[in-house]
């Protein structure tokens, strides 16, 4: 089967890239593909996909079999943050100054809605007034199964993992079969299209993507193959208007190339992009996480600091770290990251002391009750360990290297079905992501690979049973 010209032709008709490692991933999709287009075999569909001229219908109705809906309400809570806290105010007054109250939100790449329906929930937050503003949420994806999905606004409770109790409580209503339905007002609120972003059919009145304040791609740029990104980042930077702010996944910062038109304003834990204004503005004041707007004290892009992270140069990154002012008043994404280079360190108390004021300035954060496992861990503490592990997973059941860790654990100990059971979790979790994605937490493991030592690790443990059993 010719799986390289296949890939060829997905990555030019929807910017997907699946390369050779890929290809697995990218057979189990055709088998579904396969069923829905009514082909007697895959290569009988491979075949017509690749000698006829394909519609967009056509694309559209392929991309449902091999793009990923796997999302979650309020995903990757530190630019969240730095949106409700910081973006969304500044564009808020901004307006209010020009005497205009148009604000226009495009969700690119929503999947089933999620994250469209996030911004509506800040936006109510932060606008009590929010009736005597024009506001527009544009949601698009290329997946018209996702877009039906995200319409219809009602979720079963995994697609609350993580997420703060009060968002189910005021803005949805329970029904039925333990799912939950959003409140109308809010629902409302994202107008659903279709929409290819390898398509140069954007910026343009005619789909609402044009004079855009705040672009949300998140975790979609990644599945790109970097020339393809580089064309969708340069169309976004069109879209936006002077000032306007891209958001993207904080896994997908990996190459200065991609975001180059743009200035990058770093917060620790995430970087947000803006498109430079035409006139001099006054300076973004961040007073939980703060900007330094001088060459030396700002020349760290995200890419950067976290490619000195990346690469052990954790004294640099932990200078840089003392010198925000944000560690001194407790913000707790600056606080992790300083535990996490004091853990690599081999400095465990310090690492321990930190790791703990960042849970007492944000106790639900998952991530940082993990961080405080693999600390306690380190240190012997195996019990204490396993709390901070049960904490990570009462908050975020979906936080796989949780499962896995705590998993682990339990085998230690002997206890079998404790550690079966973890291991499954972990890898249900992991089945919704390709091979080569990354965790935010898994020290640049691939998901590929912790699903290999997961399934080694449950093979030992079925030998081991099998022999009790002989015995």
């Amino acid at each position: 089967m010719n799986y390289r010209k296949l890939s060829e032709l997905i990555s030019l008709r929807t910017g997907l890239n699946f390369s050779q490692s890929k290809w697995h991933d990218l057979g189990k999709a055709l088998q579904r593909a396969r069923e829905d287009f009514g082909f007697k075999d895959v290569e009988a569909l491979v075949s017509w996909l690749l000698s006829s001229r394909l519609t967009g219908e056509d694309i559209q109705r392929f991309a449902c079999h091999i793009t990923v809906g796997e999302t979650y309400f309020f995903r990757e809570k530190s630019s969240l943050e730095a949106l409700q806290g910081h973006i969304l105010p500044r564009v808020i007054q901004a307006k209010e100054t020009t005497g205009s109250r148009a604000i226009r939100i495009w969700s690119a790449g929503c999947s089933t809605g999620e994250e469209a329906y996030t911004i509506a929930i800040i936006l109510r937050k932060l606008l009590p007034d929010i009736h005597t503003y024009k506001v527009s949420i544009s949601a698009t994806d290329i997946n018209p199964l996702f877009l039906k999905k995200a319409a219809e606004g009602i979720y079963t409770q995994w697609s609350f993992r993580g997420t703060p109790d009060w968002v189910r409580q005021e803005c949805f209503t329970p029904t039925p079969g333990g799912r939950f339905a959003l409140r109308p007002e809010l629902q409302r609120m994202p107008s659903f299209s279709t929409l290819n972003l390898a398509e140069d059919t954007y910026p343009s009145a005619d789909n609402n993507t044009q004079d855009i304040d705040v672009i949300l791609c998140r975790n979609v740029l990644m599945y790109f193959s970097e020339e393809e990104a580089i064309k969708v980042a340069r169309r976004f930077y069109r879209a936006l208007v002077s000032g306007g702010w891209l958001i993207t996944g904080q896994t997908e910062l990996s190459t200065d190339r991609l975001f180059e038109e743009f200035e990058a304003v770093v917060f620790p834990d995430a970087v947000l992009y803006r498109k430079p204004p035409e006139m001099p503005t006054p300076p973004l004041v961040i007073e939980t996480t703060p900007v330094r707007d001088t060459k030396q004290d700002n020349a760290h892009t995200l890419s950067e600091v976290l490619l000195k992270y990346e690469q052990g140069r954790f004294d640099e990154v932990e200078e840089i770290l003392l010198r925000l002012p944000a560690l001194n008043r407790g913000e707790a994404g600056a606080l992790a990251l300083l535990a996490r280079v004091y853990a690599n360190k081999g400095m465990l108390d310090r690492a321990m002391e930190h790791c703990q004021r960042a849970i007492e300035a944000d106790n639900l954060n998952a991530a940082y009750h993990y961080l405080a496992a693999t600390i306690l861990e380190e240190r012997g503490q195996v019990q204490e360990a396993m709390t901070a592990l049960n904490r990570a997973i009462y908050i975020d059941q979906g936080h796989a290297l949780a499962h896995f860790a705590m998993g682990n654990l339990f085998l230690r100990q002997g206890h079998y079905s404790q550690c079966q059971r973890h291991f499954s979790n972990a890898l249900k979790i992991l089945a919704s992501y390709s091979a080569d994605d990354l965790l935010p937490e898994s020290e640049g493991i691939p998901v590929g690979r912790l699903r290999e030592m997961i399934e080694t690790s449950m093979a030992y443990v079925k030998i081991t049973l099998s022999k009790e059993t002989m015995t």
